[in-house]
């Protein structure tokens, strides 16, 4: 049943220690720690096991968040399901872990009373929230316990950030080139964000646009807070932007996944292909996955954000 993680009050007055496991994305990490940080504030010990870890522990330096290994004895463990081959070992051992709830994104044959499934009316950050209210019995927040180091507004200052775990998902580098060309244009002043790898294919912005270079990913969190909106593809460095207060525009192909996973600690809006498009799988021809971008052009995603821009009561044009 949707919501209902079914444990008794008085057993949730004795528990003291949680293990949180999330996949391996820096977005899933920054979501899951919601939920470490209405545990802690509960009382719980929490930590948080994440592939990550390394880049996400200076974002949150007074919490606990440990590469993943052999899972220790809790009292509760908390599951955001990726469908791995950890998770499913889980699953399929359910009956030697009676501490064991799971987070599912999308409906499961294997789903328990116990569990949470994800409202896809409602981002995963607030989904996640909803959760904890119910395993906790009260009110919580969508605070997670996020420190960055926070720079001064930059006026008309525009972050881009053009690339994503999959590659399928992003708008095209010429499109994210001519909408900053629009913006700049408007007035705006345009940067462009890369992790370190990605930086040297994407130098050739530096000829009209700004490319600052990041040591860390805390690097890069303090100069997304000087940006007034992050513009970018359905990725982490969108919930991280999110998380800081920077409002974002997410660009991407899949509303339906977007709509669930758009980010959502504070204003976003998110520009995405009008109509659906179909995957013709007979003859390998998978449109909606391959082809998208083609059918969301540069003209009505700039006049959307400036739309947008307005909206959110920032600098006027």
């Amino acid at each position: 049943m949707q919501g209902s993680f079914g444990a008794p009050k008085h057993l949730l007055e004795i528990v003291n220690k949680a293990i949180l496991l999330a996949p391996d994305g820096i977005g899933d990490g920054l979501l899951m720690m919601i939920a470490h940080h209405q545990l802690k504030i509960a009382g719980y010990d929490v930590t948080l096991y994440h592939e990550k870890a390394a880049l996400l522990c200076p974002l949150f330096p007074e919490s606990k968040i440990a590469l993943p290994g052999d899972i220790p004895p809790s009292d509760l463990l908390i599951v955001l399901n990726d469908n791995s081959k950890r998770a499913w070992d889980l699953i399929r051992n359910r009956e030697k872990t009676p501490e064991l709830r799971f987070l599912f994104p999308t409906p499961c044959k294997a789903m328990q009373p116990k569990d949470f499934l994800f409202s896809p009316k409602k981002p995963v950050a607030t989904n996640i929230q909803e959760a904890l209210k119910d395993i906790l019995g009260k009110p919580v927040t969508k605070e997670n316990g996020l420190y960055v180091p926070r720079n001064a507004k930059a006026k008309k200052r525009i972050l881009i950030h053009p690339t994503s775990a999959d590659v399928k998902r992003n708008w095209l580098p010429r499109q994210f080139m001519d909408l900053a060309r629009q913006l700049k244009r408007k007035g705006f002043t345009v940067a462009f964000a890369t992790s370190p790898e990605e930086r040297p294919y994407w130098k050739f912005v530096e000829r009209e646009f700004l490319l600052p270079e990041f040591s860390s990913l805390l690097d890069m969190a303090s100069f997304i807070s000087s940006c007034e909106v992050l513009i970018g593809n359905d990725s982490g460095i969108g919930h991280l932007a999110s998380n800081i207060g920077v409002p974002t525009f997410t660009i991407s192909g899949n509303k339906k996944r977007v709509q669930l996973w758009r980010p959502d600690f504070t204003k976003g809006e998110i520009a995405t292909v009008p109509f659906p498009l179909p995957n013709f799988k007979g003859i390998n021809f998978r449109m909606r996955e391959n082809f998208w971008q083609c059918f969301l052009p540069v003209k009505s995603v700039t006049k959307k954000f400036l739309k947008f821009y307005e909206k959110c009561g920032l600098n006027s044009l």
